[in-house]
């Protein structure tokens, strides 16, 4: 079976140092399933692109919210 790449892009909210930036990509990156992480600091947002076929859009959006205070989907594609 194929890759069913996906897309969710989240606002987040009680990231309060660079430094912890690294540490979430990392830990959200280790995620199966999970492709890629990007983190945008000052934009306070995070995309994460994941293989459908191994997460579902819930399972991505409870490993963003582990790793902060609050976390809300803007978009998915």
């Amino acid at each position: 079976m194929g890759q069913d790449l996906k897309n969710m892009k989240l606002k987040v909210f009680g990231v309060e140092c660079r430094g912890c930036v690294e540490d979430y990509e990392k830990v959200i990156s280790e995620t199966e399933g999970v492709l890629n992480v990007s983190f945008d600091f000052d934009e306070c947002t995070i995309t994460v692109q994941y293989d459908a076929s191994i997460l579902d859009r819930k399972q991505v959006y409870v490993t963003v919210r582990k790793m902060v205070r609050k976390a809300e989907i803007l978009t998915e594609y």
